[in-house]
């Protein structure tokens, strides 16, 4: 017993840093939380420090889309509508990417700034996030353990390999590369390495400050339709 007390919360894969509120009604289906975010904008561990005093808390009050289970590389996404202490409308997006991808918040930061000089009308087009940053657990960001990796070989082609020089070798080549489960593109006796791919995924939060605009689906008027749609092009036809 007195190892389960001293192990903590974040250790056993809880997230501390989103917790649930009590609803006020005992028989709501819909839950709300608090979420932080880390204002780091996914820098380098080693650098993050300085930047842990930046923490903004939200209080979720719906869920606008959850794609928590979509499939078993999902990302996870969760997006919510929140308000900050001061009752300030803002939109929330919880999300599980690849650990060495851009964030979105740095690169609508390099788009705002782009157009700032060239297109300033067109800022409008674009979100502006508040704050952004890889979630944080006890100081380190939340990475996914690594996959192990297989050094086993499996002969997924079933029949013989085929002869060097012929057209179907020429064809295939090889891939050590061919991500977990992938079956050959030819049937060849050549074996498949397993386990070589499947990245880590980071945890990456971002805020935006106003209300949820309306789905397209939900609008009811041509104008409103059209007018969407204008600026949809619009935003799609800029210079990056």
């Amino acid at each position: 017993m007195s190892c389960a007390r001293e192990t903590s919360s974040s250790k056993l894969g809880f997230d501390p840093t989103i917790e649930c509120i009590p609803p006020e009604d005992k028989n709501a289906t819909n839950r709300n939380y608090t979420v932080k975010i880390h204002d780091n904008k996914d820098e380098p561990q080693e650098s993050i420090d300085r930047k842990r005093a930046n923490v903004y808390t939200f209080a979720t009050k719906r869920c606008i889309s959850s794609y928590r289970a979509a499939s078993i590389r999902s990302r996870g996404t969760c997006i919510f509508e929140g308000i900050d202490s001061n009752n300030t409308p803002f939109v929330i997006k919880d999300v599980w990417i690849d650990h060495d991808r851009e964030v979105e918040g740095n690169v609508l930061e390099k788009v705002r700034k782009y157009l700032e000089k060239e297109s300033p009308g067109d800022l409008q087009l674009f979100l502006d996030p508040i704050c952004h940053g890889c979630v944080l657990i006890d100081g380190v960001k939340d990475l996914t353990l690594p996959l192990l990796q297989s050094t086993e070989k499996m002969d997924l082609g079933g029949q013989a390999a085929s002869q060097p020089g012929s057209s179907d070798a020429k064809r295939k080549g090889t891939n050590e590369n061919r991500s977990v489960g992938s079956v050959p593109d030819l049937r060849t006796g050549e074996p498949a390495v397993i386990g070589l791919q499947g990245g880590r995924r980071k945890r990456y939060r971002i805020a935006f400050k106003g209300r949820p605009a309306r789905a397209l689906h939900d609008l009811k008027s041509e104008r409103d339709v059209f007018l969407s749609l204008l600026g949809g092009v619009k935003g799609a036809s800029l210079k990056p």
